[in-house]
């Protein structure tokens, strides 16, 4: 019901954008629209449930909707900023692949670290989970950081 309504207030939105931005907006409706429902359903026989279309589909796709939606066209800017978000949700991919693997289909990790030194670091489960999460949240945060730095530069005058 949740995914429902969200999916039907960004059509509302983008609908709102076609007629005060530009009609051109129904293409990226559409095109969001499929992705969000195609990749999260596997419609197609899963064909949109890829690492590909969710590294260009949840991570360039919006940025360059967001920039044609302020903007009402699409330039270099546009493809460079929707190039870091692809970049961006490929580091994601990553990282939270194998700390999800960790997280769920691993009972056990049993081993040592030694270290040119001699010294020895314990290895398991956790030692292996840690700089993963701390990865992921640090991610979480540019992302923050990024939107902060652009609404400051929208909204400066």
């Amino acid at each position: 019901m949740a995914s429902c309504i969200s999916i039907g207030g960004a059509v509302a939105l983008g609908v709102v954008g076609m007629i005060l931005v530009s009609p051109y907006l129904a293409i990226f409706i559409f095109v969001g629209a499929l992705i969000a429902v195609g990749y999260n359903l596997e419609l197609f026989h899963g064909r949109l449930h890829t690492g590909t279309v969710m590294v260009f589909g949840w991570g360039a796709f919006p940025v360059l909707t967001a920039y044609f939606a302020q903007h009402a066209d699409l330039g270099v800017a546009s493809f460079l900023a929707a190039a870091f978000g692809a970049l961006i949700t490929q580091i994601q991919r990553q990282l939270s692949s194998p700390a999800r693997d960790l997280r769920r289909r691993t009972a056990s990790v049993e081993g040592v670290i030694v270290r040119a030194d001699g010294t020895t670091v314990p290895l398991n489960r956790q030692t292996m989970l840690e700089p993963l999460e701390g990865a992921l949240k640090t991610l979480c945060w540019s992302g923050v950081a990024i939107a902060m730095a652009l609404a400051y530069l929208q909204f400066r005058h």
